[in-house]
């Protein structure tokens, strides 16, 4: 039968509520690095074990995003744009001529410009934007507006287009790695954007290395694999990651933007990562907008609760996770209740079809 995992924020760090969830099936408490500071998490991490939770300790990854700019820019009246990386001592965004045209200049905050080529798409926060590749260049690349919107600093850009070459384990997963596992003994640390089984070798060894420095003999975290690139799907990339995990996630957010047609694969690579997960005998994380609508309303849609059904009894997946719903949403509580109240019926469903199937074998000895 399967169990929740939600992730801890602003909604959700209290007492009462960590209670509550652990009170609902939930087994897991989910701390995405990408938000909040080290010591914030270490302390969180403490209390949400003293409730009986365990820890998912989730590294935020190489993710591609825009720097830092000093106010909003709608890109619906801008014909082109170069992206370059990010510097300090320039104050974006703002405008330069370039080859004779005008060109609005944003920062990004890693240089993957040799990762990237003409015509491939560039995705903004969560496609929300949409802009094509003119030319690449060592620092930077000219681009296109294919489709308009606001931008602001930090949001999420994604090349489905690209194989982006940037180192696996950011400064600040290690800076996480190295100060919570002496401390804390997450039960699992999670890998963003995994594109192949040497990055898990990768991950491996830099946590040996943390384990034997600090002289931990007798723990060892397990691992869970994100799958959220289209190169993870590439030949036998999903079998060798798979093998070389616990746990295996499926992040159908990146992954509906690292895949084509956009928007589209993600229910087709649900089924095939299942399959596989499940074949290697592993465990299955089915995560993203599993209760979206919760954010903000207090009860889920009619779509989101088949989805549910599907991840729970269809694919039969180990977990299932809430990210904001459960993090930052008006409704972390009702939630949880939603999914623990499914799993609760499936579970009387199933002793009840059981309880038949029972009747009918006794029977057909009294024939």
């Amino acid at each position: 039968m399967a169990k929740i995992i939600t992730t801890i924020g602003p909604s959700s760090e209290s007492s009462e509520v960590l209670k509550y969830f652990v009170d609902h099936n939930v087994e897991y408490a989910r701390f995405n690095t990408s938000h909040n500071s080290i010591q914030w998490h270490i302390k969180t991490m403490l209390k949400a074990r003293k409730f009986g939770l365990q820890i998912l300790l989730d590294l935020a990854g190489p993710k591609v995003r825009l720097g830092n700019l000093s106010t909003p820019i709608n890109l619906e009246g801008c014909a082109k744009v170069i992206l370059e990386k990010e510097s300090e001592t320039k104050k974006y965004p703002f405008f330069t001529k370039f080859s004779n045209a005008n060109y609005l200049v944003l920062p990004i905050r890693h240089n993957i410009f040799d990762s990237i080529k003409n015509s491939d798409s560039v995705l903004i926060d969560d496609g929300k934007v949409e802009l094509e590749v003119e030319n690449s260049y060592e620092n930077f690349c000219t681009c296109y507006v294919q489709q308009g919107g606001l931008v602001s600093s930090g949001k999420s850009i994604n090349f489905p287009d690209s194989d982006i070459n940037i180192d696996f384990l950011t400064s600040r997963d290690k800076e996480f790695l190295q100060a919570i596992i002496p401390i804390v003994h997450p039960e699992v640390i999670s890998a963003s954007f995994i594109q192949n089984p040497e990055q898990i070798d990768t991950l491996n060894r830099y946590i040996i290395k943390i384990l034997q420095d600090n002289q931990l003999y007798d723990y060892e975290p397990k691992i869970c694999s994100k799958i959220e690139k289209s190169s993870a799907l590439k030949n036998q990339n999903l079998n060798r990651i798979v093998a070389k995990s616990d746990f295996v996630m499926v992040a159908r957010g990146d992954l509906a933007l690292e895949t084509k047609p956009l928007h589209l694969m993600v229910p087709f690579y649900q089924e095939t990562i299942k399959n596989v997960t499940h074949a290697k005998h592993k465990k299955l994380i089915i995560a993203t907008q599993i209760l979206e609508s919760m954010v903000l309303s207090k009860t889920p849609t009619r779509a989101e609760i088949s989805d549910l059904y599907r991840a729970i009894v269809s694919n039969q997946a180990e977990y299932v996770m809430l990210s904001a719903e459960s993090a930052t949403g008006k409704n972390p509580k009702e939630a949880v209740k939603v999914i623990s109240d499914l799993l609760s019926h499936y579970k009387k469903l199933q002793i009840k079809a059981n309880s038949l199937e029972s009747s009918k074998f006794f029977l057909s000895f009294r024939h």
